[in-house]
């Protein structure tokens, strides 16, 4: 995706940080670094403040998760 494309919240000039993508069947939403391909792209502002439905899961897939291994 085009870092220089805008948000697609109506009215935002704010750059593409994040994609927002949904699966309707799985009440799910997911947030992704810009770099993949699909969804609507959001701003840092748009994407920090994102609200799914009531009964809705919000993953924000654009931080690395860590994993500590047990030792």
């Amino acid at each position: 995706m085009d870092r220089t494309a805008h948000c697609a919240h109506p009215g935002c000039p704010g750059t593409v940080a994040a994609v927002l993508g949904y699966d309707y069947s799985n009440r799910t939403a997911w947030l992704d670094r810009p770099s993949v391909e699909g969804g609507w792209a959001l701003c840092d502002q748009h994407a920090d403040n994102m609200h799914v439905p009531l009964g809705w899961a919000l993953v924000d897939r654009r931080k690395p998760t860590l994993y500590v291994a047990a030792s």
